[in-house]
């Protein structure tokens, strides 16, 4: 059934409201948000003194404990403290007791905020916290509760991070080329960099120099952001925001994961491994990819086509999340993505499957296990 003319009509002269809204609210917000939490929010954290010392290699670990503390974040936490690493744990719910001394005791100082701003807003407040203190650092680290790391036979992210030598690493990007998903598969030319104005590194995993952490626009960028509690601002303004900032400023950048590399990385592959490879591939908010490959798996592929397939999905999705059996098995990558355990259920039945395989421990299997019980709705 059509809608009435009337309707469509009333739809026309709101809409440019709307747009006036949303334009008004991303303006005023960048203005003035970091100001208003100094002065409102601010005056709510409660920071405790943990029982690891101060290093010169500072750790903030961000964690938002909706379903309590687990053996994951403790995991987490010591990993950090046996890399060399002082963490700063900065949570964005107010812990219990028994969860602040489960926490201090793994780490150097524990923050507990408003949930303002996602992890930008509280990565802000562990800088903040920081200080001057950031001057006589050799290294900044940031990681978030989004990703379970480490994760069985991986590589040592912070070796990595070293031998990259750039003022900025992550550990991943995203965006590096056309995010236009193809109709047809078809072999193509791989070219992948930081040109465009989306390119980013995820902000689950970043690392930063001592050259950058003494420079006056570092602390700037972080007393400056804006803290709005959207999830498309944030990774705009965030993930966006700091990887294009940090590239204009003219800091080395670059990511451990060399997705510039990424036809080179899947070329020496046995075919049946491209294709189970590619019947793993997770996708998250990208419908038309889920029928591109859904399409594309129907029937038998050939080499050719898994490559196209699998070379699409790095340019249209991401690595971190996407290529979780490749990164787990070819890659050993530190980090895996918790969130396809409930936005989809393809994606949480490939997600449980490879802690299975991959040798998780139960611990893990049984977060996991939780999350999607607790969090999956049915797609």
């Amino acid at each position: 059934m059509q809608d009435s003319k009337p309707s469509k009509l009333r739809r026309e002269l709101v809409r440019p409201a709307r747009q006036l809204g949303k334009f008004l609210h991303r303006t005023t917000s960048r203005v003035y948000s970091p100001y208003l939490y100094d002065l409102t929010q601010r005056l709510k954290v409660r920071v405790s003194t943990g029982s690891i010392g101060m290093r010169d290699h500072v750790a903030i670990y961000v964690m938002a404990p909706f379903d309590g503390v687990w053996p994951s974040h403790l995991a987490a936490l010591e990993y950090l403290e046996n890399a060399g690493a002082s963490p700063v744990v900065v949570s964005n719910l107010a812990l219990s007791p028994e969860e602040r001394t489960r926490i201090s005791d793994r780490a150097s100082v524990v923050i507990e905020r408003p949930n303002q701003g996602y992890d930008f807003g509280a990565y802000r407040e562990g800088v903040l916290y920081l200080g001057a203190r950031l001057e006589g650092l050799s290294r900044l680290s940031l990681f978030n509760d989004s990703v379970w790391f480490p994760v069985p036979a991986a590589s040592n992210w912070f070796e990595a991070v070293e031998n990259e030598g750039t003022e900025i690493t992550g550990a991943a990007s995203n965006f590096g080329a056309s995010r236009t998903v193809p109709r047809e598969l078809v072999a193509e030319t791989w070219k992948y960099g930081s040109a465009g104005a989306g390119f980013h590194f995820p902000s689950f995993a970043l690392s930063f120099s001592a050259s950058a952490l003494r420079t006056p626009a570092f602390r700037r960028f972080w007393s400056r952001y804006p803290l709005v509690n959207s999830k498309e601002l944030t990774i705009l303004r965030g993930e966006i925001g700091l990887s294009q900032w940090a590239l204009a400023q003219g800091f080395s950048a670059s990511s451990t994961y060399p997705v510039v590399n990424m036809d080179k990385l899947l070329e020496p592959l046995s075919t049946p491994r491209l294709r189970e490879i590619a019947e793993n591939l997770i996708v998250l908010g990208n419908p038309k990819f889920l029928a591109l490959k859904h399409r594309t798996l129907q029937e038998p592929t050939n080499r050719n086509t898994l490559l196209a397939l699998l070379l699409a999905a790095t340019r249209c999705l991401g690595v971190s999340y996407a290529f979780a059996d490749f990164n787990l098995a070819e890659m050993k990558f530190p980090f895996l993505k918790k969130s396809p355990v409930w936005h989809q259920n393809e994606a949480s039945e490939i997600t449980m499957r490879l802690l299975e395989k991959h040798g998780f421990s139960p611990d893990t299997r049984d977060e996991a296990e939780f999350l999607r019980r607790t969090r999956l709705i049915a797609t």
